[in-house]
């Protein structure tokens, strides 16, 4: 399950609300399954890296009693522009609270290859402008392949965004990617019909 604070630039108390919101209603989700569900939360990287987010979170997971380790929150390569040191910090802390910090849009910014190999993420997120053209541009499937090959190499799990086709599916499953995401499967939804599908829905330990 997803939930997004990051595309309409909010405020700070407006963002922590809707990762609140999306904290409260996993975890009411959750008492009626038998193992839980991870929630995933987009983060825009000025609130990542603001002073007093981490206690921000703290106070979420306190307050919806949502085990830290069904809690992942997304953030771009953006959230280096000012300085990897804070950001690696960060995301130490967040992972010893039991916190899992993705990697989203992988590829479309301008870190520098280090910075990644620093980064205590366990997920990167390959962007739909890349899995879109893996299947008509050799170049882009060289770029995917050696993306996803490496991330491996690093021990992270790699989810392609934006699968909207079988041959695409085909194709990243072919490339060993983890995890694909996309309309192929689902559309965003209210979680009121989310919960209308628990028989497609997993029951083993997020990923």
């Amino acid at each position: 399950m997803a939930a997004c604070c990051d595309k309409c630039k909010p405020t700070a108390k407006t963002n922590i609300a809707i990762l609140k919101q999306a904290c409260v209603e996993i975890a009411d989700f959750n008492a009626q399954r038998e193992r839980g569900l991870r929630v995933a939360v987009n983060i825009s990287s000025l609130q990542f890296v603001r002073d007093g987010f981490l206690d921000d979170v703290r106070r979420v997971l306190t307050e919806t009693g949502l085990p830290p380790q069904l809690l992942e929150l997304e953030v771009t390569e953006s959230v280096l522009l000012d300085g990897a040191k804070p950001v690696i910090e960060l995301m130490e802390t967040l992972k010893t609270l039991g916190v899992r910090v993705a990697l989203d849009d992988f590829g479309t910014g301008f870190s520098s290859l280090s910075y990644l190999r620093d980064l205590p993420t366990h997920k990167v997120k390959l962007d739909r402008s890349f899995v879109e053209k893996t299947t008509t541009d050799h170049r882009i499937a060289a770029i995917v392949q050696g993306m996803i090959t490496m991330a491996h190499h690093m021990d992270m799990i790699v989810v392609a965004e934006g699968i909207e086709t079988r041959e695409q599916q085909d194709d990243l499953a072919r490339r060993h990617c983890d995890i694909l995401q996309g309309y192929l499967f689902a559309r965003p939804m209210p979680l009121a019909d989310l919960k209308k599908l628990p028989d497609i829905l997993p029951v083993g330990p997020a990923t």
